[in-house]
């Protein structure tokens, strides 16, 4: 019986983790936008001309510093 309290216990404990974790990701929605227009970019690279790439480059370090900008 003590066993199955101690397992009880940790999967409590590892739940209520879990729990912590998904509530601290939230979907950033500028980040989002800007990968789409980054993603439609790469197509035209492949599709239309080379220089599409720019946009794709630049946006990703946009969202680079997006990011970084919430861990701190």
């Amino acid at each position: 019986m003590k066993k199955t309290s101690k397992t009880a216990k940790m999967n409590k404990a590892v739940k209520e983790e879990t729990k912590d974790k998904k509530a601290d990701k939230k979907m950033n929605a500028k980040v989002v936008i800007l990968s789409l227009i980054a993603l439609i970019g790469l197509i035209l690279t492949f599709t239309v001309h080379w220089g599409f790439i720019i946009i794709s480059i630049i946006i990703m370090i946009m969202n680079q510093r997006e990011l970084m900008k919430k861990k701190k």
